[in-house]
């Protein structure tokens, strides 16, 4: 399932950001979500296929990076405080709205 949601920081200068989310199952009890693509329009930067984590009131972005043999070489994007609270928000109004919620 794949839901899209826009929604804006919440700081001196609110960023806009769109955050698609394709489910694959409901978040777990630390707020990831399976898959996103999260798009700042207005930096022209597009980030796809990212694991977005809510732990710790932050949200982690475990970005695909040339894997080793062991294939667990990640790099770690951590969002700005205000995009984060964006692309969180957003997050859950497509999981809300997916149906997932409450089961």
């Amino acid at each position: 399932m794949s839901m899209t949601e826009t929604g804006r920081g919440s700081g001196t200068a609110p960023l806009p950001v769109a955050v698609c989310v394709r489910l694959t199952e409901a978040p777990d009890d630390r707020g990831r979500v399976a898959l996103a693509d999260v798009r700042l329009p207005g930096l022209g930067i597009e980030v796809r296929d990212i694991s977005i984590s809510m732990a710790g009131g932050r949200a982690y972005a475990d970005l695909p990076k040339k894997r080793g043999p062991d294939g667990r070489r990640r790099a770690v994007l951590t969002l700005p405080p205000d995009l984060t609270e964006a692309v969180k928000l957003a997050a859950l109004r497509c999981w809300a709205r997916s149906g997932e919620a409450g089961r």
